[in-house]
């Protein structure tokens, strides 16, 4: 048995040495066909779990897409509705109020995008 725990400890690989197995396998037999019908039920278990955690990641990377693109067409719908509306008021002759909606959409716009750059920027950002 000595010998059988050396060997194992020279080789490299997923599955112990020919060596260590025909001595395991004097020892006890059937081993050897157990250990390795386990290690192949073990590795169509890991493919089986990547393959599913990949699909996971493609529904939520396309979940997460979907999000994003539901996010963007609210901002530009509330965008254009507040640069018509300050048009709209500049153009019926209340140029002092058109001009300040048009002036406060450009600077929340940007706020919110200084924001976001000042925000990602900090280490350990999760966003």
């Amino acid at each position: 048995m000595v010998q059988a725990i050396q060997m194992l400890s020279e080789h490299q690989g997923p599955l112990p040495s020919k060596e260590w197995l025909s001595t395991v396998e004097q020892l006890a037999p059937g081993t050897t066909k157990e250990l390795v019908s386990d290690y192949v039920a073990q590795r169509a278990h890991q493919r089986a779990i990547q393959t599913e955690a990949v699909q996971i990641d493609r529904e939520s990377f396309k979940s997460f897409s979907a999000y994003q693109n539901r996010q963007l067409l609210a901002a530009w719908t509330l965008v254009a509705l507040i640069a018509a509306g300050g048009i709209v008021l500049i153009a019926l002759g209340a140029s002092i109020a058109g001009l300040v909606a048009l002036v406060t959409e450009l600077a929340i716009l940007a706020g919110v995008f200084v924001g976001r750059q000042v925000i990602e920027s900090k280490p350990g950002s999760t966003d």
